[in-house]
């Protein structure tokens, strides 16, 4: 072999391996060019995703948070079936169309006490304008307006008194017989508590959250001096022995539901023993259904948010969990756990892009599908409660999860929120 075709070999060996060189450094560079721009688009999603937590508007409302709701439906014909929304009514001044004022909404004064004042013109005074005369004549009323008033509550003390009777026969006898009239036990013994005073300080305390010591003030203006703690003392008592019995037949009630809901919010409480003031302690809520005969809910204090609060609760109970996606749920055992629609829900409006004035985006069709599936349910449960529960209509539930389930096999990920799982 010539020295020229020696070098002609080695030239083209060498040409080739920097080619594949030169092939394999471009693969490379592409990779890492394509997920740096990964990582970039996955930080202005992060990004996105906080600014919006943190200064956009906290409403879930399809009609707030999508510019254009009726741009996509479900089904198609849940549109053309359903009632046009009433239109304000328009009034037609010269050169333009002005929209009605809205007038003040009427106070409904149906359910109140009704009281009938007659003003008539003092007898002196009942002369005719036109002629003097004073053979005036009533012809009938005419209405002038309802007024409303209030009766201030006032502080009333019932002496009560145990009337007394002797037997006449052996009056004459060393021993003579008194008869006295039965009385009722006290709410509270050594107390002059009544049922009334008892609700109105137990109605306010918990129902309008109006301090002891505020209602120390107004018992004060109403001429009673009752002090804070004797309240305090009050309502342990009526928990003691009132109201406890009545809680213990409400969860015997509430356990033996097929269907109950359950959630827990945290709260902070002052000065307990062995624990700080910031500590986080958590009040859980047990509730039954929607269609239950007896509505039932019961609040329960714990000082943590263990899921072993709720199993010790619900122990006995054998149906239809509803509850949000916290784990501590999963230790209730022998139960049929059921997710809550609005939480499923609260992931895509988090996962809604920042300008969302592209309809394009699949969360934005999610959120659109979900108002539709919403809104077929309401009507599906208002076609229930007319007709009745067991009246053959099926819930439109299974097109939607259906949809569902293609995004779950498409492996549909919303990277941007933080509680999402990273790849």
């Amino acid at each position: 072999m010539s020295d020229n075709s020696l070098l002609e070999k080695l030239k083209a060996e060498y040409e080739q391996k920097i080619a594949e060189m030169e092939s394999c450094y471009q693969q490379k560079y592409y990779e890492m060019e394509l997920r740096h721009k990964q990582e970039m688009d996955l930080m202005k999603e992060q990004l996105a995703s906080m600014r919006k937590l943190l200064f956009s508007s906290k409403s879930e409302r399809t009609k707030i948070i999508l510019p254009n709701p009726d741009q996509l439906s479900l089904f198609d014909e849940v549109e053309q079936e359903a009632a046009p929304e009433p239109s304000e009514e328009a009034t037609t001044v010269k050169a333009h169309k002005r929209k009605k004022q809205r007038t003040q909404k009427k106070l409904d004064l149906s359910k109140a006490e009704r009281n009938v004042v007659v003003l008539d013109i003092p007898e002196e005074d009942r002369h005719c304008p036109a002629c003097g005369s004073n053979e005036l004549v009533p012809v009938g009323k005419e209405h002038v307006r309802d007024e409303v008033r209030i009766i201030p509550a006032k502080i009333i003390v019932d002496e009560i008194y145990q009337k007394v009777y002797k037997c006449k026969a052996c009056e004459n006898d060393e021993h003579v017989e008194f008869v006295k009239a039965p009385t009722p036990k006290p709410l509270v013994p050594n107390s002059p508590v009544t049922p009334s005073v008892m609700t109105a300080t137990m109605l306010n305390k918990f129902q309008f959250a109006l301090p002891l010591q505020r209602q120390e003030k107004l018992w004060q203006i109403m001429g009673l001096n009752l002090s804070k703690q004797t309240m305090a003392n009050w309502i342990q008592h009526a928990y003691r022995d009132y109201l406890k019995p009545l809680i213990g037949l409400m969860k015997k009630q509430l356990l033996g539901e097929n269907i109950l809901h359950a959630d827990e919010t945290p709260v902070q409480v002052l000065k307990e023993k062995g624990r700080k003031n910031k500590s986080k302690s958590y009040m859980w809520l047990y509730s039954t259904g929607q269609y239950a005969k007896h509505h039932i809910r019961v609040f329960e204090y714990q000082p943590s948010r263990a899921g072993a609060c709720a199993s010790k609760f619900l122990e006995g109970f054998h149906g239809y969990l509803h509850t949000d996606a916290y784990a501590g749920y999963s230790q209730v055992d022998d139960v049929i756990h059921c997710c809550c629609m609005a939480h499923a829900r609260r992931k895509f409006v988090e996962a809604l892009p920042e300008n969302i004035e592209h309809p394009e985006e699949y969360q934005d069709v999610s959120l659109r599908k979900w108002a539709a599936y919403l809104k077929l349910n309401r009507i599906v449960r208002s076609f229930q409660l007319k007709n009745g529960k067991n009246s053959g209509k099926k819930r439109p539930s299974l097109f939607f999860w259906l949809y569902l389930s293609t995004l779950k096999k498409n492996r549909v990920m919303f990277h941007s929120h933080p509680s999402f799982p990273r790849p």
